[in-house]
């Protein structure tokens, strides 16, 4: 006897509300989770400190120090009042210096960073005040391919070497070649091997302060790379071959080498060492 099984299948259809399905967070929870995250990644600061500062030139620059009394780096953007003078840079802890280009008028300079979901800005005048430039550097020229690590020169106050100044690089202006070198002390020293065919020619700015009177004083110095000839890969000899019987002193054939440097400029001569059992004759 055969049996006939029957089989039911029931399906269910859920109704959500719309706007449960378009929009799970309700506004508030958006902005309190927009107001979260914008603390993480923009958290609240102390505020920075603009000062002008004394330049080299006042009619060609003028020089602006940053204050960061924070733990952390700050992005900061700047521009001059009413000008298309505009830039940003990244305000360490402590200290930190921009240049803008001098304009007729108080070159009025604006900074903002943002505090947490906030802007908040600091403005300040042009100042029309010289720094003082009476340092020098005991030398200015660099050996072709002197390794990193070199000392090139000592700086100097009025012809002495003073303790009572601190000596850093200025990160902005026209001195953009500060990275090739470093300070310790009142000396400076390569932190990279020069070639004359990449660049002959580097500036560096530094910026020194009296420790004692707080007086500020910055230079840009010029360095020169000399060229220094490099050894021959190779030495050429035009004959491999001798007569029998030549008398002393005959020619036998030219010397030459393969090289930068212009011919007639090398000299030649034999030496010890391997190979050098036949030197004699």
């Amino acid at each position: 006897m055969s049996r006939l099984y029957y089989y039911f299948v029931f399906t269910y259809t859920l109704i959500l509300p719309l706007e449960l399905l378009s929009n799970p967070f309700t506004s508030e929870d958006k902005s309190a989770f927009a107001f979260h995250t914008d603390k993480l990644t923009n958290p609240v600061v102390a505020n920075l400190k603009l000062t002008a500062m004394c330049s080299g030139s006042t009619k060609e620059e003028k020089m602006w120090r940053i204050f960061n009394p924070n733990e952390i780096a700050i992005e900061v953007e700047w521009w001059v009042y009413k000008t298309k003078q505009k830039g940003s840079l990244i305000a360490s802890p402590g200290e930190s210096f921009f240049f803008t280009k001098a304009l007729p008028g108080p070159n009025t300079t604006i900074i903002r960073w943002k505090s947490g979901n906030k802007w908040r800005q600091t403005i300040k005048p042009g100042l029309e005040m010289f720094c003082d430039s009476e340092f020098e550097l005991s030398n200015t020229s660099i050996s072709e391919n002197t390794p990193a690590g070199s000392e090139i020169g000592a700086f100097t106050f009025s012809g002495k070497k003073n303790p009572n100044y601190y000596l850093r690089f200025m990160r902005m202006g026209c001195g953009s070649d500060n990275d090739y070198f470093t300070i310790s002390g009142n000396k400076l020293y390569t932190n990279h091997k020069f070639n004359t065919k990449k660049k002959k020619e580097f500036k560096v700015r530094v910026m020194a302060l009296n420790i004692w009177d707080k007086k500020l004083y910055f230079k840009t110095f010029k360095l020169e790379v000399k060229d220094i000839a490099n050894p021959p890969t190779d030495i050429i000899f035009s004959l491999t071959t001798i007569n029998e019987f030549c008398p002393k002193g005959t020619v036998l054939g030219e010397l030459d080498a393969i090289c930068d440097q212009p011919k007639g400029t090398l000299a030649f001569s034999l030496v010890e060492g391997h190979g050098s059992e036949d030197n004699d004759w």
